[in-house]
């Protein structure tokens, strides 16, 4: 059975203690440990090592967490606006208010509006049509009016006597192909192809219209406009 000298260690541990250097080591062993972290500072670092390489192999020491997934940015409702939005709508607004606070006209046609909705609505509509009457009014042919005009007084005309207005534009312009003819009519709405049959072209309710606008605004110079 093994036995300890207690008084052998005793001596053996008074010979250390008395050599002078041993102060110095105990007391630098004290510093470091003073400096050294906290067990629960240095368990949460333990617990953030994944892996270690021990002579050549890795060791996985925990399951890597999976990355958080970023979430999509959130949807702005419908008919909700930024910042930026809104302060341009405020700013229109009070450009609005200032053009109708100094003019007495705009003043008497904001109160018309609001006194009569559904009358300004339809007297809106009739000045944007009016607008666009002109605008349709400013490229389009004599040749294609005078057309425009002989459908107004039929049910349909065929292709074939409509041919009648496209040799005269082209007399007055030079080449001149149906297709250009006609398309800047049926794409401005004022003539329909194919109706009421195959080979036939119709005027519109909105050509008519078109020309009733031309004759009164234009009561001379709709029927002299060139080409």
């Amino acid at each position: 059975m093994c036995t300890v000298d207690w008084k052998l260690l005793l001596e053996y541990l008074k010979v250390v203690v008395s050599w002078p250097g041993i102060t110095l080591v105990l007391g630098l062993i004290l510093i470091l440990f003073r400096q050294l972290p906290s067990w629960d500072s240095i368990i949460a670092s333990l617990k953030r090592i994944r892996s270690a390489k021990i002579g050549g192999a890795e060791i996985v020491l925990h399951d890597q967490p999976k990355p958080k997934e970023e979430e999509p940015p959130a949807a702005r409702p419908a008919g909700s606006s930024t910042g930026s939005d809104d302060g341009v709508a405020d700013e229109n607004r009070e450009s609005a208010q200032a053009i109708i606070d100094s003019n007495p006209i705009a003043q008497k046609v904001l109160e018309f509006i609001k006194k009569s909705p559904e009358e300004s609505t339809v007297e809106i509509m009739g000045f944007v049509e009016s607008l666009n009457f002109e605008r349709i009014f400013q490229p389009i042919y004599g040749t294609q009016i005078a057309a425009l005009t002989y459908l107004a007084g039929t049910q349909g005309a065929s292709v074939e006597n409509l041919h009648f207005f496209l040799d005269l534009h082209r007399e007055r312009k030079g080449t001149a192909e149906w297709s250009a003819f006609v398309s800047y009519l049926v794409i401005s709405g004022l003539l329909v192809e194919n109706v009421p049959a195959p080979g036939m072209c119709t005027i519109t309710d909105r050509g008519k219209a078109f020309l009733a606008y031309i004759q009164r605004v234009y009561p001379v110079y709709w029927e002299q406009k060139g080409l």
